[in-house]
């Protein structure tokens, strides 16, 4: 099928998104002060893109891209605090922090013509977070 794009000889970018929700804690430590511990609702969009579709004409399966999102943040469900993982005892779990660490255990999961465009993390409906390369 050749498409108003191909036509003019212009290459389109095609992008979908995938958000999940999960329940986990944490605090954050500013000096020698330490806020309390707390409980997030956190929810997590994957932006991922390419200029082509795969055979399925898709970018890539939603189901896949949540499957993999949920194994990610899986790791954050199963502590108390999320600070309790070895990759954050010695940073803060900051909702920027998060959004790097998923970012960076997706894209390491893509491959082909699909990359990922960028996560976004909310820890409430009014406060969030992106990483993108």
């Amino acid at each position: 099928m050749v498409d108003h794009y191909q036509r003019l000889g212009v290459k389109g970018l095609y992008r979908v998104a995938k958000e999940i929700v999960f329940r986990a804690g944490h605090y954050l430590r500013y000096g020698s002060e330490q806020e309390k511990g707390h409980e997030h609702h956190w929810r997590v969009r994957a932006v991922v893109e390419s200029e082509e579709l795969d055979e399925s004409h898709t970018v890539m399966d939603f189901h896949l891209l949540g499957k993999w999102l949920e194994e990610i943040v899986e790791p954050f469900t199963q502590v108390k605090m999320i600070n309790d993982m070895p990759e954050f005892e010695q940073s803060n779990p900051s909702t920027e922090q998060l959004a790097r660490y998923i970012h960076e255990k997706l894209v390491s999961r893509l491959g082909g013509q699909v990359r990922l465009k960028e996560v976004v993390v909310w820890e409430s409906p009014d406060s969030r977070a992106s990483f993108a390369d």
